[in-house]
């Protein structure tokens, strides 16, 4: 085994994108795995459904898993986890701590080794800024969004025992390693206070802790206490086995190996000044702080094709070899042949283990074992054999990685009326099953490979319906009606969401735009500002309601009925242009970088308001009051359109002279394809 590597990145920067939905709430449930709940007994401890590959939580979990993957564990299988108490607690402790924000902030700066910490809490914040800020609905519908606590998805080791145990009532501490019963022992007083241990790492987690179980919680936190290491190790000796520290709820732990060159090395210190920490620690100080999601059962890694001679027989001889295909990264980037590879794990992990195998598996299995060369490169004969054979009608899903991974989650199962989301609340009663499906006979077989045939002559669907946050005609037919066919999105769109922003920092384009289909037509009628006023208010299905502040505003009474004519995509930002308040027009439009450009009244109202009828969400907000200037101008050319000042009693849609006028007008910067 090889020595521990150093962790650059704590999280995968993009991982956020990979979130079984893009509601906004980091720990939603998919629609499929919610259905799954629903099937269990109502009076169960907590509700506990497998993850198949073909979920988006797969991917979730699967990439997080792999970006730091322990030396000596594979993942066996993933279970999701929802257990009503726990999720109602956690989230009501979510108001508490933003509100403390306020009341206790951090005083790290005041300590002593200051510089030491800003380092470390520099590293967090490259953490923490992946998933805020975050939403959660109200009990009266409406949707909050948290800027100031702070939530990261963070593993645990421990042991199957101890997993159920936490599931059923939350996690308890005595001391370092937390434990699920009354009458479990301590390892250790606790290096780094008496709490409630996490860590990024599923390497650390998994090598380190666990006894083949991780637990993968969400966990909820203020600014934590950073801990740094010295020669004395100042720190443990103030922290081991105390409470938190003054009025934090948290601390964090960047550390190192007490002999970074074995792997099996137990012992972990604070990162010393002048050295880059390995993983990082994290300890919390009440349980309501932290959400079991999934339950990862670990599988030791075992040389999977040694005898390709040796055909499996039954199911759960079958599964570790597509297990092991997806941890090859040329797999992974080859998406007819992953998206392959998981539809049949899929298909396994939904039988028995001791389930025989069907013939057909003998031929893959031949196939598969000859996939690989001995460096690691796909044969190129076998591959186009196995994907012209066995091609899945499936969406492709995109490679751990790479731009399509960066911009979408691997959700292939999205139901037409989906199920509530989980967490929600309050969430609908779980139901008894009162049969369970019959096995498909023969004939349903012939009639299910008719229908794969005839889907495979089906059109490709567009790009845009494997974008999740794209809203493109298949959205426009969902909560308002036709828009035709839509024009294509540009062959490197993926590269582009994935690409960094120019305009924030840290972030990625999909972080900080909105991808909108601008319509020439809705259900045959030319698309307008006048039109889209009207529609806003009455959308189909679960969309969010809308209107105009006015309707009578001098810029909709000589813009509101110009068509837009040909439809078009339009990339917005989320926000004015960082600089651009309070400025002249021309100073704004100076901030815009190359390819941006002014956005037009209606390609700005679209995006803002179709942003906000599938998420709530109102950007452009009157919180603070933010309008964009738009390309238009009215009053005999005089006064330029602003929209923006989003609230409960609309979008204004009005207009501003072009000199610097007030800190709330700024300018978006649009792309148009």
């Amino acid at each position: 085994m090889t020595a521990p590597s150093i962790q650059s990145r704590p999280l995968p920067v993009d991982l956020s994108l990979d979130l079984p939905t893009q509601s906004g709430c980091p720990w939603e449930i998919s629609a499929r795995v919610f259905g799954d709940m629903q099937t269990q007994p109502a009076n169960a401890l907590y509700k506990k459904t497998q993850i198949l590959s073909t979920d988006p939580e797969w991917r979730f979990v699967w990439r997080y898993f792999y970006a730091n993957k322990p030396l000596r564990y594979g993942i066996k299988k993933i279970h999701c986890i929802f257990e009503r108490h726990q999720q109602q607690a956690f989230e009501l402790n979510l108001s508490s701590q933003e509100r403390e924000a306020d009341t206790f902030p951090p005083t790290w700066d005041q300590e002593p080794r200051a510089d030491e910490r800003k380092e470390a809490i520099d590293r967090w914040k490259e953490s923490a800024q992946i998933f805020s800020p975050f939403q959660t609905k109200e009990s009266d519908g409406r949707i909050r969004t948290w800027t100031k606590t702070k939530v990261l998805p963070l593993w645990h080791g421990t042991a199957e025992a101890v997993s159920d145990s936490i599931c059923k009532s939350g996690f308890t501490f005595f001391g370092k390693t937390s434990m699920g019963g009354a009458k479990a022992q301590s390892t250790d007083a606790g290096f780094f206070g008496s709490g409630i241990y996490f860590t990024d790492s599923a390497r650390y987690a998994g090598d380190i802790y666990s006894k083949g179980h991780l637990l993968l919680s969400w966990v909820s936190m203020r600014e934590p206490f950073p801990v740094v290491g010295d020669p004395q190790q100042q720190d443990m000796s103030t922290l081991r086995g105390q409470g938190a520290y003054k009025t934090y709820n948290s601390h964090y732990i960047p550390v190192v190996s007490k002999n970074p060159q074995d792997p099996n090395e137990p012992n972990y210190y604070p990162t010393m000044p002048g050295t880059l920490p390995q993983w990082d620690e994290y300890v919390i100080f009440n349980k309501s702080q932290a959400l079991p999601r999934f339950w990862v059962e670990l599988q030791l890694e075992t040389p999977y094709m040694m005898n390709p001679s040796n055909i499996p027989q039954f199911v759960a001889e079958m599964i570790p070899h597509f297990m092991k295909l997806l941890e090859n990264p040329n797999v992974d980037r080859d998406l007819k042949l992953r998206n392959l590879i998981t539809k049949e794990l899929a298909v396994l992990m939904k039988l028995q283990e001791d389930d025989d195998l069907e013939d057909k598996y003998e031929e893959l299995y031949k196939q598969l074992t000859q996939l690989i060369d001995s460096a690691g490169c796909i044969n190129k004969a076998i591959r186009n054999l196995l994907t012209k054979v066995n091609a899945p009608q499936d969406k492709a899903l995109p490679a751990l990685g790479s731009p399509a991974a960066q911009v979408a989650s691997a959700e292939r199962q999205v139901p037409s009326q989906p199920a509530q989301a989980i967490p929600f609340l309050p969430a609908p009663p779980f139901q008894n099953p009162n049969e369970v499906s019959p096995p498909q006979s023969k004939a349903a077989q012939v009639v299910s490979q008719g229908a794969a045939k005839a889907a495979a002559s089906a059109p490709t669907p567009p790009l845009s319906t494997m974008i999740p946050m794209a809203f493109g005609a298949e959205k426009w037919k969902k909560y308002f009606g036709d828009v035709g066919i839509e024009p294509p999105l540009p062959p490197n769109i993926l590269e582009i969401l994935s690409s960094p922003c120019p305009y924030w920092s840290g972030k990625t384009v999909a972080q900080t735009h909105m991808l909108t289909l601008i319509p020439a037509t809705l259900n045959g009628s030319p698309y307008t500002l006048n039109l889209l006023g009207q529609i806003i208010k009455t959308p189909q299905g679960e969309g969010h309601t809308a209107k105009y502040c006015s309707e009578d505003t001098t810029t909709l009474k000589e813009r509101g009925g110009a068509p837009n004519g040909a439809a078009t995509w339009s990339l917005i930002t989320k926000d004015v242009l960082p600089g651009s308040r309070n400025n002249s027009y021309n100073d704004q439009t100076a901030l815009l970088k190359s390819e941006y450009s002014t956005p037009k009244a209606l390609e700005l109202a679209t995006a803002i308001l179709m942003h906000q009828v599938q998420t709530g969400e109102r950007l452009y907000s009157d919180s603070p009051h933010t309008y964009s200037r738009c390309e238009e101008k009215v009053h005999n050319n005089e006064w330029r359109v602003v929209i923006g000042s989003f609230g409960a009693s609309g979008l204004y849609v009005r207009n501003c002279l072009d000199v610097p006028s007030h800190d709330s007008y700024g300018l978006a910067g649009a792309r148009k394809f």
